[in-house]
């Protein structure tokens, strides 16, 4: 499965629902564990990382895959040549299902494609998703007084800019207490700092 949009619209939390459904751990590795400097290190960690998983029956995740397969038509060296072959052959290997995410869908290779099953694009919420998330978000906070959801939601913002912006008045509240009321301008400017 290739999920792709915009960051924050939810493709790796899918990820994550996907293997609970499936009662399947979700196998994930930082694209710094599967990149290294030393010939052949690289391709050592994928074959691991696919190895782990299909022991473990997991799902294999590679997050922000553009990182991983961009287009081989590119000006690249060889050792990346050689990386992104390996893993297009990783991806057709019966017995680990992948799911791929990614915020640049263009610069996957074309040979990417191919290999997908299932393309599942995750559009940026519109106002009424982005009204349910606010609420659901200020609720757990005990926050609903006082805030207008409605202007919060008027903001073209993904549900990880959303997380974002709580994270950052939870943090303002801790450090300054009173002088932080978050019902009144606090939120509302946070929330317009996460606009891109």
């Amino acid at each position: 499965m290739l999920f792709h949009r915009a960051p924050g619209t939810g493709k790796t939390l899918a990820a994550k629902c996907l293997a609970g459904e499936l009662k399947r751990p979700l196998g994930t590795a930082a694209l710094d564990a599967l990149h290294s400097k030393w010939h052949g290190e690289s391709e050592k960690a994928l074959r691991m990382a696919f190895n782990e998983a299909a022991e473990k029956k997991a799902i294999r995740l590679l997050d922000e895959a553009d990182a991983l397969l961009y287009d081989r038509g590119a000006s690249i060296q060889s050792y990346q040549l050689a990386e992104i072959n390996l893993l297009l052959k990783l991806l057709e290997a019966p017995k680990t299902p992948v799911v791929l995410c990614t915020n640049f869908l263009r610069v996957l290779d074309s040979a990417v494609h191919r290999r997908i099953h299932h393309l599942i694009e995750f559009p940026v919420p519109g106002f009424e998703e982005r009204r349910a998330i606010w609420a659901s978000r200020l609720y757990e906070r005990h926050w609903r007084e006082g805030i207008d959801v409605d202007a919060l939601a008027a903001l073209p913002l993904t549900g990880g800019l959303i997380t974002n912006a709580i994270r950052q008045a939870v943090r303002g509240e801790a450090v300054y207490a009173k002088e932080f009321p978050i019902e009144t301008r606090n939120l509302p400017r946070l929330a317009e700092k996460e606009l891109p």
